[in-house]
């Protein structure tokens, strides 16, 4: 399970809005798989994420585009291959149901890169937007 503190905050109201609603949707799965609440569920939980996910993307994607943030291919690199991961997740998941292999991927996986990917990435993006005085409210 994930807990939310401050940081893992970017300073972006609408971006820490979304990761903590992505966090949420996570820790929502974890414990669904955990507890084997049944194939239904997860596979909502996983279609929900996976289109959360890209949605919360193209959101701070809009960002990096319209203020000309220098690393914006790079950082859409990784959210892509973010996406695909959440997809061989999501097979292996309809084709194998809750395994322990499963969970352990789940946990490994998506809650690894997302931490990795905000307290890395998308801070450093916070911390160019910030520089450049670019401000979002």
């Amino acid at each position: 399970m994930v807990n939310w503190s401050k940081n893992l905050e970017t300073g972006i109201d609408i971006v820490d809005e979304q990761h903590k609603e992505l966090v949420d949707q996570i820790n929502n799965l974890l414990e669904a798989t955990r507890d084997r609440r049944g194939k239904e569920e997860v596979t909502n939980m996983l279609e929900f994420l996976a289109s959360y996910v890209v949605e919360h993307f193209k959101t701070e994607e809009k960002y990096m585009i319209k203020y000309d943030y220098p690393k914006y291919l790079e950082h859409k690199k990784d959210h892509d291959a973010f996406v695909e991961e959440v997809k061989k997740l999501f097979s292996a998941f309809v084709e194998s149901g809750e395994t322990v292999k499963m969970i352990v991927s789940l946990n490994g996986k998506v809650v690894k890169w997302l931490i990795d990917h905000i307290m890395k990435i998308d801070r450093e993006m916070a911390i160019f937007f910030k520089d450049n005085n670019i401000n979002f409210e």
